[in-house]
Protein backbone atom coordinates (compact mmCIF):
# COMPACT_ATOMS: atom_id res chain seq x y z
CA UNK A 1 0.00 0.00 0.00
CA UNK A 2 0.81 3.72 -0.18
CA UNK A 3 1.02 6.09 2.42
CA UNK A 4 0.63 9.87 2.02
CA UNK A 5 1.08 11.62 5.32
CA UNK A 6 -0.01 15.02 3.21
CA UNK A 7 -3.77 13.73 3.16
CA UNK A 8 -4.18 12.75 6.95
CA UNK A 9 -3.58 15.80 9.01
CA UNK A 10 -4.22 12.70 12.33
CA UNK A 11 -1.03 11.23 12.01
CA UNK A 12 2.69 12.71 12.76
CA UNK A 13 4.21 9.52 9.54
CA UNK A 14 6.69 11.69 6.86
CA UNK A 15 7.42 8.84 5.01
CA UNK A 16 6.85 9.80 0.63
CA UNK A 17 8.84 7.10 -0.96
CA UNK A 18 6.08 4.63 -0.54
CA UNK A 19 3.90 3.04 -3.08
CA UNK A 20 0.87 1.30 -3.47
CA UNK A 21 1.08 -2.52 -4.65
CA UNK A 22 -1.55 -3.36 -7.54
CA UNK A 23 -4.56 -5.08 -6.27
CA UNK A 24 -3.90 -8.02 -8.71
CA UNK A 25 -0.06 -8.30 -7.30
CA UNK A 26 -1.65 -8.35 -3.47
CA UNK A 27 -4.15 -10.82 -3.99
CA UNK A 28 -1.41 -13.07 -5.52
CA UNK A 29 0.68 -12.48 -2.39
CA UNK A 30 -2.89 -12.97 -0.27
CA UNK A 31 -3.40 -16.68 -1.97
CA UNK A 32 -0.15 -17.64 -1.43
CA UNK A 33 -0.55 -17.08 2.13
CA UNK A 34 -3.31 -18.50 3.04
CA UNK A 35 -2.13 -21.40 0.53
CA UNK A 36 0.31 -21.56 3.24
CA UNK A 37 -2.26 -21.76 6.09
CA UNK A 38 -3.18 -18.00 6.77
CA UNK A 39 -6.61 -17.68 7.94
CA UNK A 40 -6.88 -14.00 9.43
CA UNK A 41 -5.41 -10.95 8.25
CA UNK A 42 -5.13 -7.43 10.08
CA UNK A 43 -4.02 -4.75 8.46
CA UNK A 44 -2.32 -2.08 9.88
CA UNK A 45 0.47 0.56 10.06
CA UNK A 46 -0.11 4.17 8.76
CA UNK A 47 -3.95 4.61 8.06
CA UNK A 48 -5.14 1.91 6.22
CA UNK A 49 -8.39 4.22 5.17
CA UNK A 50 -6.11 7.03 2.94
CA UNK A 51 -6.42 4.17 -0.19
CA UNK A 52 -10.55 2.73 1.36
CA UNK A 53 -11.06 0.94 -1.93
CA UNK A 54 -7.52 -0.62 -1.84
CA UNK A 55 -8.66 -2.08 1.45
CA UNK A 56 -12.53 -2.70 0.75
CA UNK A 57 -11.18 -4.92 -1.96
CA UNK A 58 -8.40 -6.73 0.09
CA UNK A 59 -11.17 -7.87 2.69
CA UNK A 60 -13.76 -8.84 -0.28
CA UNK A 61 -11.26 -10.98 -1.64
CA UNK A 62 -10.01 -12.90 1.65
CA UNK A 63 -13.99 -13.00 3.26
CA UNK A 64 -15.58 -14.36 -0.31
CA UNK A 65 -12.65 -15.78 -2.34
CA UNK A 66 -10.10 -17.23 0.22
CA UNK A 67 -12.88 -17.85 3.13
CA UNK A 68 -10.55 -16.19 5.70
CA UNK A 69 -11.85 -16.88 8.93
CA UNK A 70 -11.33 -13.03 10.24
CA UNK A 71 -10.28 -10.09 8.77
CA UNK A 72 -9.36 -6.81 10.53
CA UNK A 73 -7.96 -3.48 10.74
CA UNK A 74 -6.63 -0.69 12.80
CA UNK A 75 -7.26 2.86 12.18
CA UNK A 76 -7.25 6.14 13.84
CA UNK A 77 -10.88 6.44 12.88
CA UNK A 78 -10.16 10.16 10.68
CA UNK A 79 -10.76 8.49 7.35
CA UNK A 80 -13.71 5.87 8.24
CA UNK A 81 -16.81 6.70 6.66
CA UNK A 82 -20.67 5.14 6.07
CA UNK A 83 -20.32 4.71 3.00
CA UNK A 84 -17.35 2.21 3.32
CA UNK A 85 -18.99 0.93 5.77
CA UNK A 86 -21.91 -0.10 3.48
CA UNK A 87 -20.34 -0.78 0.88
CA UNK A 88 -17.10 -2.91 2.39
CA UNK A 89 -18.88 -3.33 6.32
CA UNK A 90 -19.85 -6.86 5.45
CA UNK A 91 -16.27 -8.19 4.96
CA UNK A 92 -14.49 -6.80 8.11
CA UNK A 93 -14.74 -8.44 11.49
CA UNK A 94 -12.93 -5.99 13.51
CA UNK A 95 -12.07 -2.91 13.49
CA UNK A 96 -9.43 -1.79 16.27
CA UNK A 97 -9.37 2.30 16.83
CA UNK A 98 -6.31 4.11 18.35
CA UNK A 99 -6.95 6.02 21.05
CA UNK A 100 -4.34 6.73 23.13
CA UNK A 101 -6.54 8.31 26.11
CA UNK A 102 -9.91 9.59 26.83
CA UNK A 103 -8.69 13.10 28.03
CA UNK A 104 -8.82 15.84 25.11
CA UNK A 105 -6.15 17.37 26.66
CA UNK A 106 -3.72 14.43 27.31
CA UNK A 107 -4.37 13.58 23.04
CA UNK A 108 -3.14 17.07 22.80
CA UNK A 109 -0.04 16.59 24.96
CA UNK A 110 1.03 13.51 23.35
CA UNK A 111 0.52 14.07 19.84
CA UNK A 112 -2.44 12.50 19.08
CA UNK A 113 -5.28 14.90 17.84
CA UNK A 114 -6.56 15.88 14.63
CA UNK A 115 -5.03 18.78 13.83
CA UNK A 116 -4.27 19.70 17.24
CA UNK A 117 -7.61 19.53 18.57
CA UNK A 118 -9.42 17.27 20.96
CA UNK A 119 -12.55 15.88 18.50
CA UNK A 120 -10.34 12.28 18.17
CA UNK A 121 -12.43 10.95 21.04
CA UNK A 122 -15.61 12.12 19.59
CA UNK A 123 -14.56 10.80 16.35
CA UNK A 124 -13.51 7.50 18.00
CA UNK A 125 -17.18 6.80 19.42
CA UNK A 126 -18.79 7.62 16.41
CA UNK A 127 -16.90 5.00 14.26
CA UNK A 128 -17.27 2.64 16.95
CA UNK A 129 -21.47 3.07 16.89
CA UNK A 130 -21.35 2.78 12.90
CA UNK A 131 -19.78 -0.66 13.48
CA UNK A 132 -21.63 -2.06 16.14
CA UNK A 133 -24.59 -0.65 13.76
CA UNK A 134 -23.13 -3.10 11.21
CA UNK A 135 -22.03 -5.96 13.57
CA UNK A 136 -18.66 -5.03 13.27
CA UNK A 137 -17.02 -5.88 16.81
CA UNK A 138 -14.65 -2.90 17.97
CA UNK A 139 -11.80 -2.58 20.24
CA UNK A 140 -9.61 0.54 21.08
CA UNK A 141 -5.60 0.34 20.64
CA UNK A 142 -3.71 2.50 23.19
CA UNK A 143 -0.10 2.88 23.84
CA UNK A 144 0.48 3.44 27.20
CA UNK A 145 3.39 6.39 28.19
CA UNK A 146 4.67 8.42 31.24
CA UNK A 147 2.08 11.11 30.07
CA UNK A 148 -1.31 8.82 30.64
CA UNK A 149 0.11 7.60 33.33
CA UNK A 150 1.31 10.45 35.31
CA UNK A 151 -2.33 11.87 36.12
CA UNK A 152 -4.15 11.60 33.04
CA UNK A 153 -6.04 8.89 32.69
CA UNK A 154 -6.53 6.91 29.75
CA UNK A 155 -10.67 6.13 30.40
CA UNK A 156 -11.46 9.24 32.08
Amino acid sequence: MTYDPDSCEFCFHTTKNLSILPIDEAKRGLRLLAAAGMVKLNISGGEPYLQPDFIGEVFRFCKIELHLESCSVVTNGSKVTEKWLDKYGQYLDIMAISCDSFDPETNVLIGRAENGSGKHIGRVHQVADMCRQRNIKVKINSVINRQVQTGRHLFS
